[in-house]
């Protein structure tokens, strides 16, 4: 069977990648770093996001709404549940790290360095994995061609490997183009999130604010709804339900740069005794 992918295809799969792996970088580079980041707690909040955004999400997930419910429950109730249990996992990983962190560390510098740990686990294992993976299938199928690369993988998943690959053919070049403006929304999720968070426990030029609580939880179950009711193949067209993703992004965006102009202008972010220790 002859079988070619674009060049679009493999280029747009490799800028997914690059934006996934380089957007968190050069956050840590042009603003970390001048924050003083405690480098411990970029590990902690990869941790965080893959225990609970990830691990406990997806358990929980497949025990209340498994993929193969969703004929029973219908697109909208499957999304709206999804959507629930994967974004109160998230920030309930983000709440309870930062109620251990708040009687140790005040500083601006946590939720920076929080926030990108969890830019860096979304964008990497959800963007820049499976784009890395995809783009390396489709350059090997046009290289040495669609049954060497099936022959070479495992007999138990030959069968399985080749309807990947051909639907991956299938799939419209603009797709990847999608693939990395989510990246790049997926990046600013995870810092915008973990600023405000934050804010509920310490706040330099007002008093903490509970309420920002539950926004983060509303906001990550909002965000989630889009890019769920799309995979549930309720619709056949991204365009939508991208729109309306990047829309929501730019909301809280706006929003969190306000928050953090009243909030923490003019801050002195210094790093604690223990972090100048540790590094």
């Amino acid at each position: 069977m002859e079988l070619v992918f674009s060049d679009n295809l493999i280029e747009l799969a490799f800028l997914t990648a690059f934006v996934s792996v380089i957007g968190p970088m050069l956050y840590l580079i042009f603003y970390g770093f001048k924050r003083k980041l405690i480098f411990i707690l970029i590990i902690a909040g990869v941790s965080a996001y893959m225990l609970f955004g990830s691990l406990f999400a997806g358990m929980v997930r497949g025990s209340v709404a498994p993929l193969s419910s969703l004929e029973i429950m219908g697109p909208v109730k499957y999304t709206i549940i999804c959507a629930i249990i994967t974004g109160a996992a998230e920030m309930l990983g983000l709440w309870l790290l930062y109620l251990l962190l708040k009687s140790r560390y005040s500083s601006l510098a946590v939720p920076i360095s929080v926030g990108i740990g969890f830019a860096l686990f979304t964008a990497v294992l959800k963007f820049a994995v499976p784009a890395y993976y995809d783009m390396a299938r489709a350059a090997a199928v046009n290289k040495y061609g669609l049954e060497y690369v099936v022959n070479a993988a495992d007999p138990l998943r030959q069968d399985a490997i080749r309807q990947e690959i051909i639907a991956l053919a299938a799939t419209p070049a603009s797709v990847y183009a999608w693939y990395t403006f989510d990246s790049i929304c997926a990046i600013i999720t995870a810092v915008c999130l973990a600023r405000l968070m934050w804010y509920a426990f310490e706040s330099e030029r007002t008093a903490p604010s509970k309420w920002l609580i539950a926004f983060c939880f509303a906001a990550r179950i909002v965000l989630w709804l889009p890019g769920i009711y799309y995979s549930s193949t309720a619709v056949s067209s991204y365009t939508t339900a991208g729109a309306v993703y990047y829309a929501l992004t730019a909301l809280l965006l706006v929003f969190t740069w306000l928050q953090a102009r009243r909030r923490d202008q003019d801050e002195k972010v210094t790093a604690p005794p223990v972090n100048r220790r540790m590094l």
